[in-house]
């Protein structure tokens, strides 16, 4: 039994019911293995590579990221507040196509608020929460906003020193003042 092969890549039609011969005429092979007989780069023989229709090259049935021969896979990782930051302690899977909410970057310090991740803005606030994921908050960090310009009040009246200049910090530290207007 012969296959057709209209591609000429040595595999025939999967779809062909095939034809008897006592040798094989030209065009015809006695496999019907290709689950493509369109394509010269779809036969049993071709390397499977992610791409992004899901084409099974290699015909076995299974295609990119459901292929485990599959080429051009690369390391993703889960990113629950879908902040474009996977966690810094997620373990990564293979995809050539990743499904919704993974990502190719693990350094979220905290993966279940969208707020915190590498690119956000640190901010002043009472709870002195590291948004930008650097291991620094509030006054340790430089970068963050919200800061009140605070002057020395040496003498604990209420009154910072006219003399010096100011100090920004997100909390009030003791000894300091809004205030520059002591004498």
């Amino acid at each position: 039994t012969y296959y057709a092969d209209s591609d000429h890549d040595g595999f025939g039609s999967s779809t062909d019911a095939g034809t008897i011969y006592c040798t094989a005429p030209n065009g015809l092979v006695s496999n019907n293995s290709d689950c493509n007989d369109n394509n010269v780069a779809i036969n049993p023989l071709a390397q499977e590579v992610c791409d992004a229709n899901d084409v099974d090259e290699d015909c076995d049935g299974m295609a990119d990221d459901a292929d485990a021969s599959s080429l051009g896979k690369s390391i993703y990782y889960a990113d629950a507040d879908l902040d474009g930051f996977g966690a810094v302690t997620a373990t990564g899977a293979l995809f050539g196509n990743p499904p919704a909410g993974y990502v190719t970057i693990k350094t979220d310090c905290n993966d279940a608020n969208a707020g915190i991740h590498p690119n956000a803005q640190e901010i002043c606030d009472a709870n002195t929460i590291d948004e930008n994921c650097n291991g620094l908050s509030d006054d340790a960090d430089p970068a963050a906003t919200g800061k009140t310009v605070y002057f020395l009040d040496a003498d604990a009246d209420g009154f910072g020193d006219a003399n010096t200049t100011g100090t920004a910090f997100c909390l009030q530290p003791p000894l300091m003042t809004v205030n520059n207007t002591d004498c």
